[in-house]
């Protein structure tokens, strides 16, 4: 416990304040868990946030990202038919966040 010298003599005590503190949540989905931020980017656009970087404690992998993200996706997305439905499949698909299975 920290006490510190008021400046009439008096001690007192630090009481730490945490504004903007996130949660982080394990969510299953498809048998597999996840990690989801109360931040929102993942839900948002589609990014995992520095919040579950932190707790992962590893570099980005491809997986982390929505497919909007890809190269491909803006290449092919509006114009060719066939891939667009099939990234359209993907995006129904993709999980809520970030998967930790290491």
């Amino acid at each position: 416990i920290d006490f510190k010298l008021g400046t009439r003599g008096f001690r007192f005590k630090f009481v730490p304040r945490f504004w903007r503190t996130r949660i982080v949540q394990v969510v299953t989905w498809n048998d597999l868990e996840h990690l989801v931020c109360s931040c929102g980017p993942q839900s948002r656009d589609g990014i995992c946030c520095r919040h579950i970087y932190a707790i992962l404690d590893r570099a980005p992998r491809m997986s982390d990202f929505a497919v909007r993200w890809q190269k491909s996706f803006a290449y092919y997305f509006p114009w060719h038919d066939e891939m667009s439905a099939h990234f359209r499949e993907v995006m129904a698909s993709d999980p809520p966040g970030t998967s930790f299975d290491d």
